[in-house]
């Protein structure tokens, strides 16, 4: 009795770990999909009690109806080898002499929760039970199910390449966050700290988690020092090293916290983790990077993975090329760049990349110390990142040991420019440098014809004054190659409310004005936000990813612009940069073909906008009235003529600053602004209006081109147009308001040209052609419109309120 008391503590954990690797944790007795005997349930297994009589393990699992895998568990770290002989010999090697069932993995546990576990576990092969290895590394963590389907196909005890869980991964990477949050340990702090118990594990020889916290950070700090001084980078240690609270008080939970991340990582089999070939560790130390809500804090800004990746292969990275990231952060272009190389390169060519052709630099160091263990988890790439201002530096074309390679030497210095790749995302809105000078700087580093992908701010793109300055002298002196527009919230949690583009520029060609650019609005990436993160949706749900799907076509056409693209509306095109546009726009909205909807869509978008309306007024006016749809027949239009906005409508804005809500005031007026709810209503005051009901407001900021129909007089926001008919229309009065609830629509179909980076001025809008049905008389056929907007549910809401 007094050993499962003592022992006891560790049933949570064993039960847990099983669960978050994979297993049912159930009585499969009492479950249909359980796996999992806990204790004494096993003997409930007429099988198994059988040959164990009244003994029993700690777990048993069952991974068929003949196969079983037995744990044990001891309660004090240095009794792990006694934990696994036991599951070995006093429970496996007796359900072995079954006729009927086998135990060929055992696994013993020790520890306890203040100490942490140790794991060790063994395989049958033969006549013997050997370690479990994984990519050279014993296993430490507890079997999962990949890990057991692979041990009994293969019916060895050596797995050459980890089953990685990344989905497990990821959520320990957020767990560890939450750990260290509660361990006391500063929000600037974390990232030093992850890097320095990583690498601490390198080694064969755990850390002594038994030992007071003074002595167990002084083994840390000392096996990761250990680490640097073989790696070449000892001048990292004072970044990487971590330290004890300054309060006693918060010792032992200091220590408690590294303790449990120790145990997190040795879950995740970490050491195998870093010999595989696969890049799922990265994976993971970025994400416990990008959603530490204390990255930002420290100025780190992670260009998620799959952005990276994606410029790495549409430049199609070779051993050959000198890859440069003038601002590289925690190294997640060049680790791309480095992975993408090691897919597609032979041993000699990948030993010469990583020590030659990549080279980083990055301002802050406490964020290089990151970069440098990023690519030490890589296997190298690490030995160019440099510490430094990137504008401080050129690199310049050198020999070493019979291969072209770079060094960096001052600015002032002239350099023969080696780089034949960029890949950046500059820092955004630094109050002292924008964007396109670390492009500029880039740019400089660069052979001719090298590529450069760099993300920017949509504005560096769009913006008159400097911008357009700086997009003229890159054209003059570069080729444009291709633009994409990124999704809206690819930085999401980190500079949200950015919208960035990815220009793709050849260097030292001026600009023919007969170049072909493709322009590309790449607005789905596979990713869905999911409580304050993008993630990917789990099956069968599948999103869509745009940059998958032209990955192919954008590497092709940057070796060859003649190479054919189909123009798909709003989306995808290849064309001439339009010179007499006078603000020179460098984005995809402004080239892209706009989709002609059918007369279904327009009358389902139509529909969609009285719903919306008729909904607002029932919850504002409350009105008691009933929905109805009409029964009224419609004839198709004869055909369908674009007509500009400005000969069908008025567009006006009136100043007016933002107003308080006064609640004293009956006969308060709407104040509308870019709010897209509340028929863009944000208050109401007691001012007295500059428009009048029945027209149309238009948001030229915020959500741009959301419309709404007005139906009281109001007060119009600064960044709000508002639209009147033109009287000149001899339009019926009965078909006005069916008409602006058309033109709503077809504004608010144009929409996906703009958006917080490109906002709807007054000016754009006026040049707005919308299409309009015509009849046989080749006139406006206002008929057709009212027919088609009072066939719509919820018009008869609307209708009363006219």
């Amino acid at each position: 009795m007094a050993k499962r008391t003592s022992e006891v503590h560790a049933y949570i954990f064993i039960k847990q770990h099983l669960s978050d690797i994979g297993w049912v944790a159930k009585n499969p007795l009492r479950h249909k999909d359980g796996q999992l005997y806990t204790q004494g349930e096993c003997l409930e297994d007429s099988r198994i009690c059988e040959m164990l009589k009244q003994t029993k393990p700690e777990n048993i699992v069952k991974l068929s109806e003949t196969e079983y895998y037995v744990i044990e568990a001891k309660a004090n770290r240095n009794q792990i080898e006694q934990a696994l002989e036991e599951a070995q010999d006093d429970y496996a090697k007796v359900i072995n002499k079954s006729r009927h069932i086998k135990a060929k993995i055992v696994s013993g546990i020790a520890g306890n929760e203040s100490d942490g576990y140790i794991i060790k576990s063994r395989f049958l092969v033969g006549s013997k039970f050997k370690p479990v290895i994984s990519n050279g590394k014993e296993l430490t963590s507890l079997v999962s199910p990949k890990i057991a389907k692979y041990l009994l196909d293969n019916n060895t005890n050596v797995i050459e390449e980890l089953p990685i869980d990344e989905k497990f991964f990821l959520e320990t990477a957020e767990k560890i966050n939450v750990i260290l949050h509660n361990g006391a340990i500063p929000a600037t702090d974390r990232g030093r700290v992850m890097s320095a118990l990583i690498l601490c594990l390198v080694d064969d020889t755990p850390p002594n988690l038994n030992a007071s916290p003074t002595v167990l950070i002084t083994d840390i700090n000392t096996r990761v020092n250990a680490v640097l001084q073989r790696e070449g980078k000892p001048e990292f240690y004072n970044y990487i090293k971590i330290a004890l609270p300054t309060t006693l008080e918060n010792h032992v939970k200091f220590k408690g916290a590294l303790v449990k991340t120790i145990q997190e990582l040795n879950n995740l089999n970490i050491r195998s983790a870093m010999n595989s070939g696969t890049d799922v560790l990265g994976s993971f130390y970025e994400v416990f990077l990008q959603y530490g809500n204390w990255a930002k804090e420290i100025g780190i800004v992670l260009t998620p993975r799959h952005i990276t990746s994606f410029a790495a292969e549409i430049l199609d990275i070779t051993a050959k090329d000198i890859v440069f990231d003038p601002t590289c952060g925690t190294g997640g272009f060049l680790v791309s760049a480095f992975d993408y190389v090691k897919q597609n390169s032979n041993a000699a060519e990948i030993n010469n990349f990583k020590l030659n052709n990549i080279f980083g630099i990055e301002q802050e160091a406490s964020v290089v110390a990151l970069a440098i263990v990023n690519m030490i988890f890589r296997g190298d790439g690490k030995n160019n990142i440099k510490e430094a201002n990137c504008f401080h530096h050129n690199l310049t074309l050198t020999r070493k040991d019979g291969v072209n390679t770079a060094k960096y030497i001052s600015s002032e210095e002239e350099n023969i420019p080696p780089v034949t790749k960029v890949l950046m995302n500059p820092p955004f809105a630094l109050k002292t440098d924008v964007e396109y000078k670390f492009v500029n700087h880039a740019i400089k580093q660069m052979q001719k014809n090298g590529l450069l992908f760099a993300v920017l701010p949509t504005a560096q793109l769009l913006a008159r004054g400097k911008y357009k300055d700086w997009r003229l002298e890159m054209l003059q002196e570069n080729t444009l190659l291709g633009v994409i527009t990124l999704p809206s919230d690819v930085f999401y949690g980190a500079n949200a409310g950015t919208n960035t583009i990815g220009i793709i520029v050849r260097r030292g060609i001026p600009h023919d004005k007969k170049q072909k650019v493709l322009w590309l609005r790449a607005i789905h990436d596979g990713f869905v936000k999911r409580k304050g993160k993008r993630l990917k949706p789990k099956p069968p749900i599948i999103e869509r990813d745009m940059l998958v799907e032209y990955k192919d076509l954008i590497r092709s056409f940057i070796k060859n612009q003649d190479t054919k693209i189909k123009n798909v509306s709003e989306e995808c095109k290849v064309c001439q940069i339009d010179y007499t546009d006078k603000q020179l726009e460098l984005v995809p909205e402004s080239y892209l073909d706009e989709f002609t909807p059918t007369y279904e869509a327009i009358k389902d978008g139509i529909e969609g906008l009285v719903r919306e309306t008729a909904g607002y007024l029932l919850t504002s006016i409350k009105q008691d009235v009933s929905i109805t749809a009409s029964a009224k027949k419609y004839h198709a239009p004869h055909n369908i003529r674009n007509f500009m906005l400005i000969d069908i409508c008025n567009v006006e804005r009136k100043y007016a600053p933002y107003l308080n809500e006064v609640l004293s005031d009956e006969k308060r007026v709407p104040y509308v602004t870019t709010t897209e709810m509340t028929n863009g209503i944000s208050i109401k005051c007691d001012t007295d209006a500059n428009f009048v009901k029945n027209t149309v407001t238009v948001s030229l900021d915020g959500t741009c081109g959301t419309t709404f129909y007005q139906f009281e007089d109001y007060i119009a926001g600064e960044k709000t147009a508002v639209l009147t008919l033109l009287g000149e229309l001899n339009m019926p009065d009965e078909c006005k308001a069916p008409f602006l609830f058309y033109i709503a629509y077809m504004i608010r179909h144009k929409s996906w040209r703009y958006h917080f980076g490109r906002k709807l001025s007054e000016e754009r809008l006026r040049k707005f052609e919308i299409p309009l049905p015509i009849n046989n008389k080749e006139k406006i056929d206002y008929y057709y419109i009212k027919n088609l907007v009072e066939n719509c549910y919820g018009w008869s809401v609307i209708e009363g309120n006219l």
